[in-house]
């Protein structure tokens, strides 16, 4: 007989598996995070270029699902998403054989990298991933904005024009460091470009850019709406700093923004700061949001 953890693993399929996969994500990932850089179930449901395995109990029961999908802006690089396992029949040799299969699925594909991104609480799921050989390459902090009033202090603010796409690029470039984008889904990814990109300048409508209003930029934050949440309004902002200015200052223009911006308190506002950034956590502790998760960003050579 073969290995079970090898012979009960199946290729995902949309419409057999689809309802079993869902209920197992819902049931391991939180439901009131929404600000979570994370890929959604949909793409390893065959709803857009992703795709995933499950592993079946004897009865073809789904027990785990794993989704895997491109990398949009590195062609030798596959994302690792959402790999998740039945409370009922952990630390049995799932998740490290679905694993397995994304790793020999990459490999087919000539990939060099698998990366992704893990909670830093989740000790289990990091520990595996460390004894697989995966390595850290970064992480982000995930904020969410909490229910008291923003600072009485803000400072004025303005949309970003293209004169300021190379102030802008800089900052930006400081705040996302290169590594993050192995493990980064193609949300994150496209707002870097389209937010920060030096080819576009100013972003779209649904994209704003703003930076401190008088003198040359030193701050500049992004603002991008995301899919609505239970009739709510869901805002990401990616604020980035020159790390010699004050927090103070640096809070002053986030709250400007969030008030430019007209967030209101029943909207679901999320800010991401990459953890070297130590000016824009303060900026974000100081001006209402509250450090939810970090998100450790790793990857694990194939060659």
């Amino acid at each position: 007989m073969g290995d079970p953890h090898v012979t009960n693993i199946r290729r995902l399929d949309r419409w057999r598996h689809g309802p079993a996969v869902l209920r197992l994500y819902a049931e391991n990932f939180s439901a009131n995070a929404p600000g979570l850089v994370a890929t959604s179930p949909e793409p390893a449901l065959g709803l857009d270029d992703g795709a995933g395995f499950v592993w079946v109990d004897d009865t073809e029961a789904v027990r785990g699902a794993v989704a895997y999908l491109p990398n949009p802006e590195r062609a030798d690089t596959i994302i690792v998403a959402n790999l998740a396992t039945d409370a009922r029949v952990r630390r049995r040799g799932i998740a490290r054989a679905l694993l397995g299969a994304v790793t020999r699925e990459a490999r087919r594909q000539q990939a060099r990298w698998l990366a992704l991104q893990v909670d830093a609480q989740n000790a289990p799921a990091c520990a595996l991933y460390r004894a697989l050989g995966f390595e850290l390459v970064g992480a982000l902090k995930h904020y969410a904005l909490g229910s008291t009033a923003l600072p009485s202090v803000s400072m004025t603010v303005r949309l970003a024009t293209r004169t300021d796409t190379e102030a802008v690029w800089r900052l930006a470039s400081a705040a996302l460091p290169e590594a993050l984008d192995f493990a980064a889904s193609r949300d994150l990814q496209a707002f870097k470009l389209t937010a920060f990109s030096p080819r576009r300048g100013q972003s779209d409508a649904a994209e704003r850019v703003f930076v401190n209003a008088e003198g040359a930029v030193w701050g500049t934050v992004a603002l991008r709406p995301e899919l609505p949440v239970a009739g709510q309004q869901v805002l990401t902002l990616r604020p980035a700093f020159d790390e010699r200015f004050k927090a103070a200052q640096a809070t002053a223009l986030l709250a400007g923004v969030c008030r430019q911006a007209a967030l209101e308190r029943s909207d679901l506002a999320f800010a991401q700061v990459s953890a070297h950034c130590v000016v824009a956590q303060l900026a974000c502790a100081q001006a209402g949001f509250a450090h939810e998760r970090t998100m450790l960003h790793m990857r694990l050579a194939l060659e």
